[in-house]
């Protein structure tokens, strides 16, 4: 019920901070702290010394993570540096979009330490969940806060920790922190989960790869040839045997502000079209400019410098494109999907770097792209069953990331409404 005076929720009361909870409190995160620590420097390696917590063993999502880590000299104070469950670690200083990123230190199965690229804090039990206060930053950092207050050097930017202490936080009773601890640890285990599944399926599709891309299907019988070893059924012909190729390098059409998409190189990644820069051109530019010929749906996108060597299918929709990018267009009896992989692989991409040129820019030109060879099965049946095997793999990999992105954008979501108040949880 609302009252009519304040236009505040029955059980909430106006703060500095907004509408919070009758019963939670708005504190600076400095009144919170027990003990405050900076880590220490050190240019030694040493196996036999102590694990020290660095940059990069943090991610932005607030998880430390082990997959590469260094060992240092053991100080004589150790035990004032040495990290404990519950502590909570702010990176002090990095690059500027990077700087701000904190963690909470859980369990790891050696002893560990932090750089001085960090500020050790250990806060109230009685008070706070390091939880809370590291959701509470992970949103200021998220909102940009500590580019606005860092001071920027050269490559690295610095925030002092007297800007996160300062900091004031709604805060709930220590039973509700619990809960909503809880709530947002099970979507991190979600998350944590999936990531897995992605990173594990990429593997195997590596291996995938590499297997298909050079054994084929079946067969027992190999040759070997100037790509390396292939079956014997496989042939090896030169690109413009294989493709044929429209190329519009050397024009530049104009853009406007809305009209037929325009693909570029930056818009070709991972062999997708991802549209993180739109561009368009309008149909009269269209026709005027699109007269060397028209690509198929399925055929490959193929970047010719910067970046050498992605790939992407074309799509169904009616597109412009130019500088930096050609379409590879399959001639009769070869699938395109299968090259679009075989494009992909170590063997041709080394063969691409070989035939390039430049110094500032490293690209292939067209009269150079007669001599990179392909190598594939003669049988048009056996291409395609590779590609459909690999495309499955790819879009599970898609529906996965699309998972994961669904479940980043409800942690936001819920941190945002649970660390308000807006929505309460039942204790």
């Amino acid at each position: 019920m609302m009252s009519e005076k304040s236009q505040v929720p029955e059980g909430y009361k106006k703060t500095e901070l907004g509408v919070v909870p009758e019963d939670w409190n708005v504190v600076e995160i400095g009144k919170l702290v027990d003990t405050i620590k900076n880590g220490f420097a050190s240019g030694k390696r040493d196996e036999n010394g102590i694990v020290q917590i660095r940059m990069n063993n943090v991610t932005t999502e607030g998880m430390i993570i082990f997959n590469k880590y260094l060992k240092v000299p053991i100080p004589k104070d150790i035990e004032t540096f040495t990290l404990k469950k519950g502590d909570f670690l702010f990176n002090n200083t990095n690059s500027i979009d990077l700087v701000g990123k904190s963690a909470i230190f859980c369990e790891a199965p050696f002893d560990c330490t932090f750089s001085n690229h960090f500020t050790r804090i250990r806060f109230k039990q009685n008070l706070v969940l390091p939880e809370i206060i590291l959701l509470n930053t992970l949103i200021l950092w998220r909102t940009g806060f500590f580019k606005t207050v860092a001071i920027r050097h050269v490559g690295q930017a610095a925030v002092h920790s007297k800007y996160l202490l300062k900091r004031k936080i709604s805060l709930p009773p220590l039973s509700e922190q619990q809960k909503i601890a809880t709530i947002l640890s099970k979507v991190d285990e979600q998350i944590e989960q999936t990531e897995q599944i992605i990173e594990k399926t990429e593997f195997l599709k590596k291996g995938l790869m590499q297997r298909l891309l050079t054994k084929g299907i079946g067969h027992t019988k190999f040759k070997k040839t100037e790509l390396g070893e292939i079956p014997e059924e496989w042939e090896i012909k030169g690109l413009t045997k294989v493709f044929n190729i429209i190329d519009y390098r050397g024009r530049t059409p104009p853009f406007s502000e809305n009209g037929i998409p325009y693909i570029g190189a930056d818009n070709i990644k991972d062999a997708r079209i991802v549209f993180n820069k739109r561009r368009y051109v309008s149909e009269e530019t269209y026709t005027k400019y699109m007269t060397r010929g028209i690509p198929n749906p399925d055929d490959i996108f193929f970047t010719t410098e910067a970046p050498l060597g992605n790939v992407a299918q074309v799509p169904e929709y009616k597109f412009c494109f130019a500088q930096r990018v050609v379409v590879f267009q399959c001639k009769n009896d070869f699938s395109p999907l299968f090259f679009m992989y075989l494009l992909k692989t170590k063997i041709m991409q080394k063969q691409f770097l070989d035939w390039a040129t430049g110094t500032t820019v490293t690209g292939i030109s067209s009269k150079n792209m007669k001599f990179i060879k392909l190598y594939y099965p003669k049988s048009i049946q056996e291409q395609k069953k590779i590609g459909r095997v690999l495309e499955c793999v790819d879009k599970y990999i898609d529906s996965e990331k699309e998972n994961l992105l669904s479940l980043q954008e409800l942690k936001k979501g819920l941190m945002q409404d649970l660390l308000t108040g807006k929505v309460r949880v039942c204790v």
